[in-house]
């Protein structure tokens, strides 16, 4: 990404944004997917949680996977005000921990 304040254009790969309104297509392109991690709960659910910034995150939870893609679709619906931010691709990042004896 190249901010050119001069000429007042933002230059991101191939595209050129030359108006600070369409400050809000970039944001657009780089919030177009959202990553979730799961993890299994102590009582055999599933845990998915996804940060939007520092300050900033979602959380939910089901009792399996299909329920769990449920729960996250509505957990986007609720935290996004407008339908037009929530990202288009969702990233389920399953984490499983295991212990042995060695």
């Amino acid at each position: 990404m190249f901010i050119n304040t001069i000429f007042n254009k933002f230059y991101f790969g191939n595209f050129v944004i030359q108006s600070p309104g369409s400050l809000y297509f970039l944001f657009r392109l780089l919030m177009n997917e959202i990553t979730f991690k799961i993890e299994e709960t102590n009582g055999g659910g599933l845990m998915a949680e996804a940060y939007i910034s520092e300050n900033e995150q979602i959380i939910t939870q089901a009792e399996n996977e299909a329920e769990l893609k449920m729960m996250i679709k509505d957990a986007l619906e609720c935290h996004f005000d407008n339908a037009d931010e929530i990202p288009h691709r969702v990233i389920l990042q399953f984490i499983r921990s295991e212990i042995f004896a060695f």
